[in-house]
This record gives C-alpha cells, structure tokens and sequence, in this order.
C-alpha cells in the first residue's frame, strides 16, 4: 500500500530516506536524455509503483504495474509500443536466485538482455544516441526552412489554422471555417513565431531527444511555449500515474539537477495553465476548475470517493509533481514582481491535511507546499493544525504542525520568522471553508496571508481547455504525433 512508503518518508524530505546512497535513481532520466526509452515493468499495484516512483523522483516514459499481464508480457508490449525489436531492450531486475529467477526468466521469454540491479552502474557508462551532429542548429533534421516567413493565426479563435503571410496579403480564406483573414496587422501573429519555435523544439527533442543541443532546445521550448500548446505537450495517463512533460522531452533528473531549466520549467508550467478568472467574493487564485479531466486527475491523485469519505488508501502521487511546478510557477513570479530576484523571508504555509493513517496516508496539501516550497527555495512554515471536522483548523503556537514534524526539510520557527509575504497554499477550493478557517486562524495571531492559491476550484468551467491541435497548426497537416486528443497517435 502507498502508506508503507508514505509512513517512511515524511512531507518535505520527499523519499530522501528511501533514496540510494549512489543516486541511482536519476539514471533512467539521464538515459531518458542521452535519447534511451525508459519504463518501469513491476508486479506492484500501480497505487503503491506511483507513490514510490514520486517519491524518488524517478523518470519514466511508461508504467506497466499490476494486471493479469506476466512481466514477460509487459515488456513484449512496451517492444511493440516502441516499435523495436526485444532485443534491444535492457531489462534491470533481481538478481537470478535458484528460489526466485522471475525478472531474469521473463527478461530471457521476451528475449530482453537482463542486468542485475546490482550491477546498474553500467548504464552511466552508456553512449548518446543522436542522429543529429550539430551543436549549434537547433532546427529539427526533418524541418524544412520556411520559405513563407511567419504564419499567421486564423481570426477565428476557435480554429487552430494558420496561413502563411504572403496568403494573408491576398486576402485568403481559411480552408477549415472560411473566416477572411485580414490584410490588417494582427496582435496574434506576434505570438505565432514564439508558437513555431517551441513547436519545432518539441518536435525536434521527439524525433531525436539525445541529441548534442539538447539543452538549447529545451530552453528554445520552455521560453516560448503557449499557453494554447498544453494539451499537445503534457503526458497524461492516469493509470499509468502520469501527468508530466515527457521525460524526452524534459526529465525530472534534469529539473533536480539543472537550475535555470528548472527555472524556465516552473515558468512553462505556469504558462501552460493561467489563473482561472477572478469570481466574486473568492480570493483565492486557482488554475483549473474541479471537473472533467482535471477532476478525473484529482479523484485519481487523493483516491477520493464520497465527499464525507474524503481521500482513500490507493493514492497516485506521482500525478501531484506537475501540480507543484505549475504552482511554483506562479507564486514565484508573483514574489520576483513584488520583491526582486532574491526575495526574503518567502514562506508557504500548507492548508493543514489530517493526520496519517492507513486509510488516508496522502497527506497531499501538505506534500503540495512542501514541494513547491522546494521548488521556489522557499521556507515551508506548517503553522497549522487541523482537528476532526473539514474546517476546523487552529493557530500552533508549538513547532508546527506536529510536535514530532522537526524533520521538516525547510522548517521554520515562529519565533524566528521575519518574512514579508506569506503564501497559503491548498490543492481544492470547494466552497472555502478550509481556506477561510486557516486565514483567520493566521489573523488571530497577527499573521496576514499576502496571497492564497490552490491548483483546482469546484464550480468553474475551463476557461483555457485548447480547441484543437495546435502543434499540427504549426508544424503542417500531416502532424499526428503528441499528446493532445486530436492527435491520431494519442495514446497508441
């Protein structure tokens, strides 16, 4: 069950506990970006693989976990799915022991080479796969240079079809709606070069991730990717525990290690989901409304049922990582404007979750500001207890959340906070209750909450939910190959 890892691995040391001492676990990312497919074939249930995976912080393209499907099964599949031959395929397993030779039987059935986990060591030692030599073009081998200058958006902004300058000029028809474009300087085709850049950047890093200007281009994407592309661009598979750029296209080994791609990933993530609009009487920032796909995550994420049963045992926390980048995002724009590159005395006060248990061990509000605590290099300052009912939240005058919680990383005194900008941080904004409670707990005490932010809002529609494929806009009809549902090979 995930508890048996959540109980070893408290808020805010996110899994350091569970982590090798030889950092191993960044290998499948650093595969992942020298152009290696990675996945992970277990026999866990995928609650539990999801939870442990977050928790190290491990890289994957596919999680094959459960099932009635062998392991031998699996990785034919994943074979299949990858369009390679088995042969090809490493398979990191236990060690061959007479009373128990699963890995290396069903590495050796789908004819997959087998490698002890013990001996891993190997794969730092890997060549980069790269079909594209330059260190300087960062144009995809497979672009043809544009002999029509920049495109320009079709009027309609239900329509994803752009047109080349020089059929705008003579007063061109979109083939798609029909709708005239103008020969009348268009604010959107200012945007369209940023749009074409990061499309042929995706493009690009999918067609051959391990190339030499790897980190260029993912740079060149993360700057000027649009809001319209996210559903293009982010890995969504709920069962396989996935809500994520995809690790060839940016590995979480990369954002842990690499400090401006981690910079300019908060920021893409905060692109690729604005602020709801503001509602009346709300003052609480939110990114997307609690329904549809976003909801189907959040109910996935917590394994919430019934309202009264709130959040259950089969939590996915893998599915929470994306969340917190996208949040950081925001919040630290939002201090950088306020403050200056170097702000002080920044702290994120989580929304207190409920003790854990067996039954609930997710604890998600409060891992959510741990981690984009972390990623904001922010204090998490766990001032707030919570009893038994939904709302009733109180002022600690002790040492955080619990007397035990001392191991949390980041931990802040009361006594010695002198910051100046107080963020509360949430995951769900229902009807408030929560958020009003932890607010006026804070003012009772003299506390004041400079800005309060959660990821999902009850009540809303999607206000940005993309209309069609907007990477095929950009990169010609004949693109059928990302995320989106628009996309003939979505989820093949």
């Amino acid at each position: 069950m995930p508890y048996d890892v959540l109980s070893h691995s408290p808020p805010g040391h996110q899994g350091r506990a569970l982590r090798f001492d030889d950092d191993r676990e960044l290998i499948p990312g650093n595969l992942a970006a020298l152009g290696y497919r990675v996945a992970i074939v277990t026999a866990s249930p995928p609650a539990y693989a999801s939870t442990l995976i977050d928790l190290l912080n491990i890289d994957l393209e596919r999680l094959r976990a459960g099932g009635s499907d062998t392991k031998e099964a699996k990785l034919r599949k994943l074979a299949d799915y990858w369009g390679i031959d088995p042969a090809d395929m490493c398979y990191v397993g236990d060690r061959y022991q007479p009373s128990n030779s699963e890995d290396s039987d069903a590495a050796d059935a789908a004819g997959c080479e087998f490698i002890p986990a013990e001996d891993i060591d190997i794969f730092r030692r890997f060549p980069r796969i790269t079909t594209n030599t330059s260190n300087h073009d960062t144009a995809s081998r497979s672009t043809p240079d544009s002999s029509s200058g920049d495109r320009i958006p079709c009027p309609n902004r239900d329509c994803p079809n752009t047109a080349s300058a020089t059929l705008v000029r003579l007063g061109f028809h979109c083939p798609f709606c029909r709708t005239r474009f103008s020969t009348r300087p268009n604010a959107r085709a200012v945007r369209t070069t940023g749009g074409r850049r990061a499309a042929e950047s995706f493009r690009g890093l999918k067609d051959d991730p391990g190339r030499q200007d790897r980190r260029e281009l993912q740079k060149q994407f993360l700057i000027a990717v649009p809001q319209m592309f996210r559903d293009c661009v982010i890995d969504r598979d709920l069962s396989e525990g996935r809500f994520q750029f995809p690790p060839w296209l940016l590995s979480r080994s990369e954002i842990r290690l690499d400090r401006e791609l981690r910079t300019l990933a908060m920021k893409a993530a905060a692109r690729l989901f604005p602020p709801l609009a503001d509602r009346d009487g709300v003052h609480v920032d939110s990114l997307v409304p609690y329904r549809d796909e976003h909801k189907a995550l959040m109910q996935k994420l917590k394994d919430f049922g019934t309202k009264a049963g709130g959040s259950g045992p089969e939590v996915h926390q893998s599915l929470g990582y994306f969340i917190a980048l996208a949040l950081a995002g925001h919040l630290s724009h939002d201090v950088v404007q306020d403050f200056g590159d170097e702000p002080h005395g920044v702290a994120v006060i989580p929304v207190p979750s409920h003790d854990l248990t067996e039954a609930h061990p997710g604890q998600f509000s409060l891992r959510l500001a741990a981690r984009v605590a972390k990623f904001m290099e922010a204090k998490l300052l766990p001032v707030l207890n919570h009893g038994t009912g939904l709302s009733d939240i109180s002022f600690n005058q002790g040492h955080g959340l619990f007397p035990e919680n001392t191991w949390l990383e980041g931990f802040l005194e009361i006594d010695d906070y002198d910051g100046i900008y107080r963020i509360l941080l949430d995951d769900q904004y229902t009807a408030g209750r929560s958020m009003k409670a932890a607010k006026e707990s804070l003012a009772e005490d003299g506390w004041t909450v400079e800005k309060a932010m959660t990821w999902s809002q009850s009540m809303r529609h999607d206000e940005h939910k993309p209309s069609g494929c907007f990477l095929r806009a950009e990169l010609g009809l004949s693109w059928n190959n990302c995320f989106c549902s628009y996309s003939a090979d979505h989820r093949q």
